[in-house]
Parts: structure tokens; C-alpha cells; sequence
């Protein structure tokens, strides 16, 4: 089967990725996350051909922290900022912009000064092909992906990214070795583009597309609220909750739902 891609557009808040309101812990393994892993693998089995998992692409199976810690670093060497050399990803957790410049050690009044311009320089970079080479697959993604696909699933890889940037995401699934045969790449369309809530109506419309496609196993997910939205939609499926990042959005994971770090396994 070949990879399906559906166009979009995407419609970002800036610095999203500096909102994450979790703590990254990709080799941490949570507590029942073989257990958790494992049951997909068997249910999928079960099932036959006719399965179907869904991950979310960003911040579930690909980490886009470095891009940005990149593109901060950019800024500081062109704007006379050498400690934005300090950043590390973990410095996102729980930040503002305003809080990461004071860390680089800009005061409020250069803190204001600096604030647009890295705006402006992060939106002509972030959502570009060049500069999604410095994502990373979390640790055991490809590996677990490829055992979903050997137990007889297809995959379905979900992601708010612009159709501007398919050259980039497929080389970013192909330089880690994710499968790329059996696999779908559902992207936001355009029509989307500066709705309210449109992430959380382009799920219910990638729902739409995933159900024709089989019976619908499993759903990797780290944003609460799609999550539970999933699990309102989808009935019979599995929802695990990926605690890596998500948007500072109040929502919160339904108890029911089983919890992993990554996809690594003892």
C-alpha cells in the first residue's frame, strides 16, 4: 500500500511548541507501558488486515523540541544573543518566550525589544522543510511502529503540519525508518485554516477518513483534549495518552485512558 498524504494548511499559534505544560520523559518507561504496548500488538493480531492504528505524528512519535532549540540558537548568533547557546529542550518546559529570553539573560526592557523579531524569525523557519531535518524520532517509535505494521496493521500517521512541508515530513519518516508501505499521512486540510478549535475539528474530520479504512484498534495521542475526543468518536477503540508535551489547554486525560513515556519497552 502507499503512503496517502491529504494537503493542509496549518493554522499555529506562535511558539507553540515552547507551551508544553508536561515533562519529557521519552526513557522513562511507565509504569504497565510494556503491558500497554504489548496489548495493542496482540489486539491488532486479533483483528487481521482489517486493523488500523492511528499515531499523532508530532510530540508522539517525532520530537520537534530541537527544531526550535535551533532556530532560538540561529537567533541568538544573529542577534548578538551567544547564551541562547545555553538552551537546552528541556528549557521549554512550562515557558513563555518572555521566560526563555530571561534565561538567555535578556532583562525586560531588551526582552520587549527582542520579542517581535524572534517572532518573525521563528515563523519564517519553523514550518519549513530545511528545518524540520532537526526533529528526532522518540526512542523505540520506529521500532514499535514497525511490530504494529508486522502484526498485520496499517498505521495511520496524523499531523496538523502545512502541505508545504510534505517533502520535509516524509523525509523526516523515511530518514528514521518508519513504515512507509501500509501507511497513511493524514494532513490538516485547508478549509480548516483559522476556524476556532481547528485542530480539535480537523480530528473529528480525520475520524471520518480513518473509519472507511478498517476497524480502528488503537489511538496514540498526547493532546488531552483530542484524546478524549478520539475516545468520544471511536467507541471500541484503545486511546493511550502519550505523556510527552501538549498545549497549555485546561483539558485533561480521562482517567480510563492507559498512560505511556514513549515506546520503549524492558
Amino acid at each position: 500500500m502507499r503512503l496517502f498524504l491529504i494537503a493542509i494548511v496549518v493554522v499555529s499559534v506562535f511558539l507553540a511548541p515552547l507551551s508544553s505544560t508536561a515533562k519529557w520523559r521519552p526513557l522513562k518507561i511507565h509504569g504497565g507501558q510494556e503491558k500497554t504496548l504489548n496489548r495493542v500488538i496482540n489486539d491488532v493480531k486479533k483483528t487481521g488486515r482489517n486493523a488500523i492504528v492511528v499515531f499523532q505524528l508530532d510530540s508522539t512519535l517525532v520530537d520537534t523540541r530541537p527544531r526550535t532549540i535551533h532556530i532560538l540558537q540561529e537567533f541568538g548568533s544573529t542577534h548578538d544573543l551567544p547564551s541562547a547557546y545555553r538552551l537546552q529542550p528541556d528549557d521549554l518546559e512550562h515557558r513563555s518566550i518572555e521566560a526563555i529570553l530571561k534565561k538567555v539573560g535578556l532583562n525586560k526592557k531588551e526582552t520587549e525589544k527582542t520579542i517581535e523579531p524572534l517572532k518573525s524569525f521563528w515563523k519564517e523557519r519553523y514550518f519549513t522543510n530545511d528545518y524540520l531535518r532537526f526533529d528526532v524520532a522518540l526512542p523505540g517509535a520506529v521500532a514499535y511502529v514497525k511490530k504494529i505494521i508486522q502484526a498485520g496493521a496499517s498505521v495511520v500517521y496524523v499531523t496538523e503540519r502545512s502541505e508545504s512541508v510534505r517533502e520535509g515530513t516524509e523525509r523526516t519518516l523515511t530518514q528514521f525508518g518508519f513504515p512507509m508501505r501500509r501507511a497513511h499521512l493524514l494532513m490538516k486540510p485547508e478549509e480548516f485554516q483559522g476556524k476556532k478549535d481547528a485542530d480539535i475539528k480537523f480530528k473529528k474530520y480525520a475520524v471520518s477518513l480513518i473509519r472507511p479504512m478498517g476497524k480502528v484498534v488503537a489511538v496514540f495521542e498526547n493532546e488531552p483534549a483530542h484524546a478524549n475526543q478520539y475516545r468520544a468518536l471511536l467507541k471500541d477503540t484503545t486511546v493511550i495518552f502519550v505523556d510527552t508535551d501538549h498545549s497549555p489547554r485546561p483539558d485533561k486525560p480521562r482517567d480510563e485512558f492507559p498512560v505511556i513515556n514513549g515506546f520503549l519497552m524492558d
